[in-house]
């Protein structure tokens, strides 16, 4: 088992600079990190104001103003750094899917795969449901989990964090994919059966979304991943 997630793991590394995929790669990424950039660039201006609004009050109250400016300005950079790396995991699913029969048509070719798919036609509208279902789902559950990210320990919180978001990510990305080309009891009943593997793969691409530089290659690499393996299963 564990060579089936080391050979998805290399392969699709390997894949992602392949020069049939980088051009892919690069647009990916530059539209995710713009619209996960937008979203955290807001949320910075907000937080940042309502820092520097609680550290003047606690200068005022404690004559201390250049320590809780500090304290607030480091406060605000992680939180952000934390709302970045939180946004990019579902805007990342949502924009790999719009790539993702481009995707899965060059992997098919990279790979020598003689895998042949019947592709369902999948309307805009159902298109839309799928990803907001998804994205209320993802919001729901780590705010549900936000108070023990800060409560719990190190590593207790990141593992928290880690299980929840890979959990979702890796069902989450596999039913966008399986979405083209099962029908719904299939979609199900594949969900069901392959949920111990999708969880440990969605698991250790979590982790390289929390590690700088490398959480820029993970976007795409989440999708080649989940490709990879719905080949492997179907092959």
């Amino acid at each position: 088992m564990k060579n089936i997630f080391a050979s998805i793991l290399a392969s699709s590394t390997e894949q992602l600079f392949h020069r049939h995929i980088f051009p892919i790669f690069i647009i990916h990424l530059t539209l995710t990190i713009l619209l996960a950039g937008i979203i955290t660039f807001y949320f910075y201006n907000y937080m940042a104001t309502s820092a520097d609004e609680g550290a003047a009050y606690l200068s005022n109250l404690l004559s201390y103003e250049g320590f809780f400016s500090t304290i607030a300005s480091i406060l605000v950079l992680i939180l952000s750094w934390l709302m970045f790396t939180s946004i990019l995991i579902p805007i990342s699913s949502i924009t790999g899917l719009i790539f993702e029969d481009k995707i899965i048509e060059k992997v098919l070719i990279v790979s020598n795969s003689n895998l042949e798919l019947n592709r369902n036609h999948v309307g805009l509208l159902s298109f839309l449901f799928f990803v907001s279902k998804n994205l209320l789902f993802y919001i729901f559950f780590n705010l549900l989990a936000f108070p023990f990210y800060f409560l719990l320990p190190p590593p207790l919180n990141i593992l928290m964090f880690i299980a929840i978001n890979g959990y979702l990510l890796g069902t989450q990305v596999f039913h966008g994919i399986i979405l083209s080309y099962y029908n719904e009891d299939q979609i199900y009943r594949s969900l069901a059966k392959n949920r111990y593997n999708l969880f440990i793969i969605g698991s250790i691409l979590t982790l390289a979304f929390l590690v700088p530089i490398l959480n820029l290659f993970a976007p795409l690499l989440t999708i080649l991943a989940f490709i990879n393996y719905f080949i492997l299963i179907n092959d």
